[in-house]
Formats: C-alpha cells, structure tokens, sequence
C-alpha cells in the first residue's frame, strides 16, 4: 500500500467515524421527540381542560379521555 493510499485510507476513516457518530446523535436526538408523551386536553360542554381536572365524578386522562373517578 503505497503513503497516499494510507492517507486517503485514514482520512475515510475519520470521516466515517464522524459521520456515525453523527448519525448516531441525530437517532438518539429525535427519540426526545418521538418517545415523550403526548399530553392532551380534555373537551366538555366546548371548554378544554387539561389533565388531571376533575369535574364531578370524571377526570381528565392524559390520553384525553374522560374517565369516572369513584
């Protein structure tokens, strides 16, 4: 293997290198967004609440849902 064909070697190394990290950074970042929780707000009689509002015997779920609270 001839000294530039090393280099060139090298050189496409570390920019794989950086590149997978990068890729890496970028899959682990977009997981902060996909994977959180949607919170959601509850709808009655045209007002919205959010969760955990409790209006006579219901409470507002996160999945904005309403769900007897007894």
């Amino acid at each position: 293997m001839s000294t530039s064909t090393k280099i060139e070697s090298v050189k496409t190394s570390k920019h794989l290198g950086s590149l997978l990290i990068l890729s890496t950074l970028v899959a682990i970042g977009s997981q902060a967004f996909v994977a959180a929780p949607a919170k959601a707000d509850c709808e009655y009689q045209g007002k919205m609440y959010s969760p955990g509002t409790v209006i006579g015997p219901y409470i507002c779920m996160p999945d904005s849902t309403w769900q007897r609270n007894d």
